[in-house]
């Protein structure tokens, strides 16, 4: 049997460093949102890769949608203080840019191909100590109710930060799938680390927890900015190449995330992106790989009534 690839993207501009400093969020700029999301619809559509976009409900409001969602938000509480506090401050002083870019989804749902998925709503961490249960529930209520107003089924979740919490909450809210975490040790120093690591291999499928469909965590596209810029592009292809032939050998998958803002920050990340894509789209081409999107995904771990582990 073919190995799997899953693309998936972290769409959250602003929201994503909510609770950062303005200048760690200076390239998460609207005008090169847009950009950025066309230029990579156009590189899925050269190599006819499907993906899952995952969008914070909050960074795809139009004007008038925010009228509606932003006087129920009140104070999300996480580690003690207001996650919104910043975004509260810079939109009483009229600093929006790069907050909200709603055109992203309109041009997604341009590609029928592609899935739109969650990312939670206004990308507080689920997991957060001493945060309150309804901050979550109020999360999940307003997934559901902009999927209603964009005409958007989410059937999959991307956890903001990558932190996993409140599983039990995700079926109500119709999310058949989630993006698993990667257990990794030593930190920051250790993620960098794996980088080199070229001989890197596949994950094993993802199986179902209950109602839901764990979908292998994957790895992140080494960003070619501050520490990580060190990384050279032909390790990082040599560690890819591994990968995919890996889940071509083996029947594994091999999930490749990113964020589109990454790409603006250090553009020279597109040049590994674009041979990711490249060689998946030869393995594939070659009966070895499918490429599916994450709820594409799940839908087939549930056909195949994988047992919960």
């Amino acid at each position: 049997m073919p190995g799997t690839l899953i693309v998936s993207l972290d769409c959250e501009g602003m929201w994503g460093m909510a609770d950062q400093p303005r200048e760690e969020r200076s390239h998460a700029k609207r005008e090169g949102l847009r950009t950025i999301y066309a230029e990579l619809l156009d590189l899925f559509k050269e190599f006819e890769v499907p993906t899952t976009f995952a969008f914070v409900g909050m960074f795809v409001l139009t004007p008038e949608e925010r009228e509606h969602f932003e006087p129920k938000l009140g104070s999300l509480h996480y580690r003690g203080s207001d996650w919104l506090m910043k975004f509260k401050e810079e939109r009483d002083c009229n600093l929006l840019d790069g907050w909200f870019c709603p055109e992203s989804l309109d041009m997604v749902k341009e590609h029928p191909m592609h899935e739109v998925g969650s990312h939670g709503f206004t990308h507080i961490p689920f997991d957060g100590p001493d945060t309150p249960d309804e901050v979550y529930s109020q999360e999940f209520r307003f997934i559901e109710e902009l999927g209603k107003m964009k005409d958007v089924n989410f059937r999959t979740l991307i956890f903001p930060r990558n932190r996993l919490g409140h599983l039990d909450k995700l079926s109500a809210a119709g999310i058949e799938g989630y993006r698993e975490l990667l257990e990794q040790k030593g930190g920051a120093g250790g993620r960098l680390l794996r980088e080199f690591y070229v001989a890197e291999k596949s994950q094993a499928k993802g199986s179902a927890r209950g109602p839901l469909v764990k979908i292998p965590a994957g790895y992140f596209l080494n960003w070619r900015a501050g520490a990580r810029r060190h990384v050279p592009q032909a390790i990082t292809r040599m560690r890819w190449r591994s990968i995919l032939d890996d889940a071509a050998r083996t029947n594994g998958v091999a999930h490749v995330w990113s964020h589109p803002h990454n790409f603006l920050s250090a553009p020279s990340t597109m040049d590994s992106f674009r041979f990711i894509l490249q060689k998946a789209a030869d393995l594939r081409d070659q009966g070895k790989l499918i490429v599916q999107t994450q709820a594409q995904y799940t839908q087939a771990i549930r056909s195949e009534h994988l047992s919960p582990t």
